[in-house]
């Protein structure tokens, strides 16, 4: 799984809480919506 960690003052949204793929061969889309927001879609997961 690959992690999501947003830059200093970028915020990550997923309707679910998830900030990562799911596991090997995981597809994960990021859209920036606006300035410093990203939504997050796709085979997501929690990753730690």
């Amino acid at each position: 799984p690959v992690r999501l960690v947003p830059a200093n003052g970028e915020v990550l949204h997923h309707r679910l809480g998830h900030n990562g793929t799911a596991g090997q061969w995981a597809s994960l889309h990021a859209k920036c919506i606006r300035p410093g927001e990203w939504l997050l879609a796709g085979d997501t997961a929690v990753v730690g």
